[in-house]
């Protein structure tokens, strides 16, 4: 599995392009249709307006290999794990499944970052958290694990220079 992280200034060209391409499968605190999870997430990012970009869009990615071993309320749990995992759980979100059971199934999650208490939800070390986080699904739902270069850097498997000299 493969988990992509990017905040985001764009909520409603994601929510569109989300709505577009996929089919919505589970909402958090929202409801409707991509403008109306628009506008109540834009009300939740009104408390706090310093954050730049007060949203999460977040992609799930199964290996192709694995095409079939998950259905609907699977990518549900997995939608509601990660959330956890990264801190937005009780935040207006919603999860869209794409082209299910074709070559590159995979889910988006669209987010707000503002908590209730108008913090923003961090997302320093996404990286790490997505690497063991995937680790994690892959066990349980006895999927392929899918070989990341950062995770060989971080288990100091591998140097990785930053000299660009020759």
């Amino acid at each position: 599995m493969i988990a992509k992280l990017e905040s985001i200034a764009h909520t409603k060209n994601a929510l569109s392009y989300c709505e577009k391409g996929g089919e919505i499968i589970y909402t958090n605190q929202c409801l409707g249709n991509s403008k109306d999870i628009y506008l109540q997430m834009l009300e939740n990012n009104a408390l706090n307006d310093r954050c730049s970009k007060p949203t999460f869009h977040v992609k799930l990615r199964i290996a192709p290999g694995d095409i079939g071993k998950l259905n609907v309320q699977d990518w549900i749990d997995i939608s509601n794990d990660y959330a956890a995992k990264i801190g937005f759980q009780n935040n207006p979100f919603a999860v869209y499944i794409h082209e299910e059971s074709s070559e590159r199934e995979h889910v988006n999650i669209v987010s707000s970052k503002i908590l209730e208490n108008n913090n923003v939800v961090s997302d320093s070390y996404t990286h790490y958290k997505n690497m063991d986080f995937c680790r994690e699904i892959e066990a349980k739902y006895n999927l392929r694990k899918v070989e990341r270069v950062l995770e060989k850097v971080k288990n100091n498997e591998v140097f990785k220079s930053s000299d660009k000299r020759m």
